[in-house]
């Protein structure tokens, strides 16, 4: 049996990824045309490794990927992916804040050297946290003390 993450309205699967709710700022990606009442897949072809976290906050969905233990495939470093409201930096890209429709490869910055455990979404703001125990975040969350 296939472990499913499920968080918010979002639930990934192996190489899946389905989506319901408000898509107002593309947070369910452009696939999506509007809101959805009904669980919708979304393609992701750009996402090839095995889905480890999905998580998602008010307007964007983070995607971390990682070793496929059921076919022992090895991934050097964890990829970040974003889709949805960027407009406080929640999604990690630099120099946009407009959305993103499409789940986009994200920059790792400072953490890019490091394997991550876990990411969590808030409203406004993506954590992720390393193997290590390290913190980083992006987003409304580093503006405050």
């Amino acid at each position: 049996m296939q472990k499913h993450l499920q968080t918010g309205d979002v639930i990934g699967t192996g190489h899946k990824i389905f989506v319901k709710g408000s898509n107002e700022y593309s947070q369910c990606t452009s696939a999506v045309s509007g809101s959805t009442k009904d669980w919708t897949h979304v393609g992701m072809k750009q996402i090839q490794a095995t889905i480890k976290y999905i998580t998602c906050g008010y307007y964007h969905t983070m995607v971390l990927t990682g070793t496929d233990e059921s076919k022992l495939t090895i991934v050097d470093n964890d990829d970040l992916y974003a889709v949805g409201g960027n407009g406080d930096g929640q999604c990690g890209i630099e120099n946009s804040k407009q959305s993103v429709k499409e789940f986009t490869l994200v920059p790792r910055g400072e953490s890019a050297n490091v394997r991550l455990k876990s990411i969590a979404c808030g409203g406004y703001f993506t954590i992720l946290l390393s193997e290590p125990g390290e913190i980083f975040g992006v987003g409304q969350v580093c503006l405050s003390n």
